[in-house]
């Protein structure tokens, strides 16, 4: 809490720091800095007006390792990177307008408390202002947030937020995750799904259990084969392991993932090496020691900085001898034509 309020104070309005807008469709149109804009954000809040925080992924980078659950939820949309924003609000005011946002959000309340408002994805402002009216089936949930609680919000659906008594904060992560339409058209296989609007292509791919793409390509074929597919059984060629392993180095390839360590046969192995735990005779490959790889590379690195060290005082040397005789040789005839004279 004492961190968050001091970033409200660091950041300025116009620059890292923003107004949250309100919505042209069920709201009024966005209000403007006024007389704060340049100013520091606590002016603002003091003021009675809702901040938001931007930028935090690279002024506090440390927030993305608070939780193994965040270091996941990067590898859900690896190359897109992941923004973080922090929203102050004062007492008896919103922290957030009516929005509908094309990437997901997760929100991690930091203090106080608000009424958030969730509706369904895919309905328009005005299907929800006639159903509203209507008084029909709600299409839309309110839960509050406290002090620890998250929640998550989905792309292409409304949300918003209600006053409170006290001031609240709440940390919001967005992202915008990767999705089973992105593998097939990394696969080569975009003429192969029924066209039109098909719930499974807009399905995250199951990245964020994962560290390596190998492990990743196990889940991404099992999803693949729930793909709406022309020919099923001629189409199943598409998830087949290495080539689902193939079409996500095509689309990510190795951001946020680690590359599998190389493997030799086993009768490259050094005879007093020990053999793998686990292993067998039938196993003809193990794991390259790393420390002896990192020796080899620290050992190559430091022979090169000698051979830089001695050409380059070769080439000093040779600079010197010249300038002394460019610079040397003038003296020595003037001087001699001075004796003949």
């Amino acid at each position: 809490l004492g961190r968050a309020q001091a970033l409200l104070r660091a950041h300025r309005l116009g620059i890292n720091a923003e107004l949250p807008g309100r919505s042209h469709t069920l709201s009024s149109r966005p209000k403007g800095y006024g007389p704060e804009l340049g100013s520091p954000a606590e002016i603002a809040f003091s003021r009675g007006k809702s901040v938001r925080l931007d930028r935090l992924e690279k002024k506090q980078p440390h927030l993305l390792r608070l939780d193994s659950f965040l270091t996941m939820l990067g590898r859900v949309a690896p190359g897109r990177g992941t923004s973080i924003s922090l929203y102050w609000a004062p007492p008896n005011t919103a922290p957030l307008a009516h929005q509908n946002l094309w990437y997901d959000e997760l929100v991690v309340q930091v203090t106080g408390s608000r009424r958030w408002t969730v509706c369904r994805r895919g309905l328009s402002a005005e299907a929800i202002q006639r159903t509203r009216k209507a008084g029909g089936r709600k299409p839309c949930t309110d839960v509050v947030l406290r002090r620890g609680d998250a929640l998550y919000l989905p792309s292409r659906g409304w949300h918003w937020t209600s006053e409170g008594a006290g001031p609240s904060a709440h940390l919001a992560w967005t992202f915008l995750p990767l999705v089973a339409v992105d593998f097939v058209v990394a696969a080569g296989a975009k003429a192969r799904v029924t066209s039109g609007k098909h719930p499974m292509l807009g399905a995250p791919l199951p990245l964020w259990a994962h560290s390596t793409l190998s492990g990743a390509a196990e889940a991404v074929a099992a999803q693949c084969l729930t793909l709406p597919w022309l020919d099923p059984a001629r189409d199943q060629a598409f998830c087949r392991r290495n080539h689902v392993e193939l079409s996500l180095q095509r689309l990510v390839g190795y951001i946020g993932f680690a590359k599998d360590q190389p493997l030799r046969r086993a009768r490259d192995r050094p005879a007093a090496g020990p053999a793998p735990a686990g292993g067998s005779d039938a196993d003809l490959e193990f794991v390259l020691n790393s420390q002896q790889a990192k020796r080899r590379a620290r050992r190559w690195s430091q022979n090169m900085f000698l051979l830089f060290v001695v050409f380059s005082g070769v080439l000093f040397l040779m600079l010197v001898f010249v300038c002394i005789f460019i610079f040397h040789e003038p003296r020595r005839r003037v001087s001699s034509s001075k004796k003949n004279d």
